[in-house]
Order: C-alpha cells, then structure tokens, then sequence
C-alpha cells in the first residue's frame, strides 16, 4: 500500500504545502501513485479540479518563471521533479494576503519523492539544477493565455539570489517580464481568496 501525508515542514506561505509520496518497490522497479482522488482527500485537497498536466526538460541553469494567472477560476499547481534536480519558489503576490510578500523555496528531485502544493494567485518558478531535468506539474484550471503573467526572477526585492549565475537560461518573455513593484502599479496582482483553498 502507498503512504501517503502532509510534510511537517512549516512554509512561509499560507497554502503552500509539500505532500510525500512513498513509492513501492519490487523486482521490476518502483510505482508511486501521484494524483488521484484519495491523494487529494487524503492531503485536504478535495478542492483540486484536475484540467491540465504539463511537462518539461530543462538543461542545466534553466530558469522557468515566475508564472502567474489572474484566471476567474483557481489556477493551483501540484509539481514533482520526475529528473534531475530542481530548485523551486513560490512568491506570494496574492493582495491582501496573510502572507504577501514572502517566498518559500524547496528542493526537489528524483531522489526524494514530494509533491509541492501551490495555491492559486501566487508565482511559481523554478531553477534545474542539472541537465535534462524533468518536471510535471497539474493545474486545476487550463491556460488561458490573456490570464498568465510574468513576474521578473531577477527582482532583487524577492531575494532569489539567481542573478549571480552568469549562465542563467531565460526565455525572453522571463527576461523581459517586469518587477513586482511595477506589476503592483499596474494593478496586474491577483486577489487572495481564502475560499480558493475550501
């Protein structure tokens, strides 16, 4: 049987969890159930409303992000390294939030099976640590391309410390995307709602 639970870890922001995942091993190799309704119940996410899973390689200082989406329905993520190794951040940019203003960081990777939980409204992004790293990650609601947004990982009022790697790979849209001060002017952050996460 798989075990599954909440990590005790305590995280900067309100909703961010990180969920373990105990694979099974036999003869043949592993199995690890990741998403499924009594994953969700088991972890309170019964909210969750599967509509997209994404995939992506990345070579080695790939950074993708910071992402958000202004959608009219919840855009939460659940996100697991299948490869490599990953460093991933979530900011929360959510107004009127609890915790607005703070980043949480994780580390993940192959080697140790979780699933990050990130809440609707805040901006995700993460760096590879490695090459042909490998990330999946389920949305509760589809792209909408009008809805997503860009904030700048090279803000230094985040603190992500990644401008330093002088072979950092960045699409142009997350080069060019704009800082938090200026999203914030331009009344382009999305709303917290605490019933979001019901």
């Amino acid at each position: 049987m798989i075990e599954l639970g909440l990590d005790i870890k305590k995280n900067n922001i309100l909703g961010v969890r990180t969920l373990n995942i105990v694979e099974n091993f036999d003869s043949r190799g592993s199995f690890a159930e990741i998403i499924s309704k009594r994953f969700l119940k088991d972890n309170q996410l019964e909210f969750f409303e599967f509509a997209q899973l994404n995939f992506s390689i990345s070579r080695k200082n790939t950074f993708r992000g910071i992402h958000f989406s202004k959608s009219s329905k919840p855009q939460h993520k659940l996100v697991i390294c299948l490869e490599g190794s990953i460093t991933d951040f979530v900011v929360d940019i959510r107004i009127d939030s609890p915790t607005h203003g703070k980043v949480d960081r994780f580390e993940l990777s192959s080697k140790v099976r979780q699933v990050l939980f990130v809440p609707s409204g805040c901006g995700h992004g993460f760096l590879a640590k490695e090459n042909n790293t490998s990330v999946l990650y389920a949305q509760s609601s589809e792209y909408s391309p009008d809805q997503e947004f860009e904030l700048s990982a090279l803000d230094n009022s985040l603190g992500l410390n990644i401008a330093d790697l002088g072979n950092l790979i960045l699409s142009d849209k997350d080069r060019r995307a704009p800082k938090l001060n200026s999203l914030k002017s331009s009344n382009l952050l999305p709303m917290f709602n605490p019933a979001d996460l019901d």
